[in-house]
């Protein structure tokens, strides 16, 4: 993901892309107005996400947590978590093969949740 956000961002000259766990990140504490996770927030560690989140955000600034791609979310539920490796991925990449042969998407009735937090005055 990197990479593809480098080419991406290789016009912008200000943009600079940093590859770490969000847990060890070395960023400017009370320097960002917006942190935003798309499918992945619970996997930081939940003893630091919140914490780690506020020391990085201006006051006044948002964390925005989104949940809803549904291979990705697959990889969350407790009975995938479950299966070893060598069972997740071949069903994993067979529901995704299923849903690229028919067009590359699905439909069915599924809610996406975006929560949204504002970081109080230090």
């Amino acid at each position: 993901m990197a990479a593809l956000a480098r080419r991406n961002c290789a016009r912008y000259p200000g943009v600079s892309i940093g590859e770490s766990d969000f847990e060890q990140w070395v960023g400017d504490d009370g320097g960002f107005r917006l942190i935003n996770s798309a499918q992945a927030w619970h996997w930081v560690a939940p003893e630091v996400r919140y914490r780690r989140a506020r020391e990085l955000l201006d006051d006044g600034g948002a964390l925005a947590v989104w949940a809803g791609e549904y291979v990705a979310l697959l990889h969350t539920h407790s009975d995938h978590i479950l299966l070893s490796d060598e069972e997740r991925t071949p069903l994993l990449t067979a529901v995704a093969a299923a849903i690229e042969r028919h067009g590359g998407t699905t439909e069915f009735a599924y809610r996406t949740w975006l929560y949204l937090a504002r970081a109080k005055k230090r």
